[in-house]
């Protein structure tokens, strides 16, 4: 493994590091560098940076629009990427999309340079139509590459062919590589059961932050099983954001909500198009400190 390998590693493992991520800093000037390591460092440290480094390292300074950074459309085409793919936060790039059908070349590559967060979107066919078979997830379920991925996104409304569907799901989801999981967002009809489920069941250590189920859950018993999952597993005790809009869900889900004890009070619930009561509603505001949905009600 060499030196560059083992830093990117660390920074993987635990991301909010900033300690790392400095140490990597001082390496990549160490190693020929220096514009990349001084960007890094103001970035986590503007603070200690004198005003003409601040100005040089202004993301809009040389480059115009909310992803742009000085020199950043030169590293982002290093590495394969877009000159306008992601946002740099804390030194790195952020929220760079990637297809379940291409992650591990892709992220391969990238890795390789910098430890690059990405939204994996999934897809169940290859640009060519063929579909992506369970081996094929299998062996991405496998990768280290994992570790990269902060968001997950499932469902494509006008296309249902592309629906990943919860059989390829689940396989992904034991991963023991999604340990910087935060966000999911299943927008895949008849899904987000399947995908809690799954969810519940990893054995990944990560702390999700939103999940959005929106339009994704099926009213039945297993939309109320999936909801009872929620608001009873200690997976979701980290959740900041939860959106169950339009999943026509009935009073049981939103008693099951309110009776949670694992549930944090600070979260947001957007419950918006289900058959909720009136008072459940204001319930639900009251509950989750966060929710706003009895005015749009």
């Amino acid at each position: 493994m060499s030196d560059r390998t083992a830093f990117i590693d660390a920074i993987l493992n635990n991301p909010n590091d900033d300690t790392a991520r400095l140490v990597f800093a001082d390496w990549l000037e160490e190693h020929g560098e220096p514009e990349r390591a001084e960007f890094i460092r103001v970035q986590i440290e503007p603070a200690k940076a004198s005003d003409a480094v601040r100005e040089r390292n202004d993301p809009g300074a040389r480059t115009s629009g909310a992803h742009g950074a000085a020199m950043g459309g030169g590293w982002r085409k290093a590495i394969g990427i877009s000159e306008t793919e992601g946002e740099y936060v804390r030194g790195f790039l952020t929220g760079v999309e990637v297809h379940s059908t291409d992650v591990l070349r892709l992220t391969g590559y990238a890795l390789a340079f910098e430890p690059i967060e990405f939204v994996l979107q999934l897809r169940a066919r290859h640009l060519d139509g063929t579909a992506v078979s369970h081996s094929e997830v299998e062996t991405l379920a496998a990768s280290p590459h994992l570790r990269a991925v902060k968001t997950l996104t499932a469902g494509n409304k006008y296309n249902q062919e592309r629906n990943f569907g919860p059989d390829r799901f689940a396989l992904l989801m034991k991963s023991p590589y999604l340990i910087n999981l935060r966000l999911v967002a299943v927008i895949e009809t008849g899904l987000g059961s399947a995908a809690v489920a799954a969810i519940v069941e990893s054995s990944a250590q990560f702390a999700l932050e939103s999940l959005n189920l929106s339009q994704s859950l099926t009213f039945s018993p297993i939309a109320q099983t999936a909801i009872e999952q929620i608001a009873s597993s200690h997976r979701f005790t980290s959740l900041k954001r939860l959106s169950l809009q339009f999943n026509y869900l009935d009073s049981k889900a939103a008693d099951a909500l309110l009776a949670s004890r694992t549930l944090p009070s600070a979260m947001t619930v957007d419950a918006h198009g289900n058959n909720f009561t009136r008072r459940q509603i204001s319930a639900l505001a009251k509950r989750f400190a966060g929710d706003s949905d009895e005015e749009r009600t």
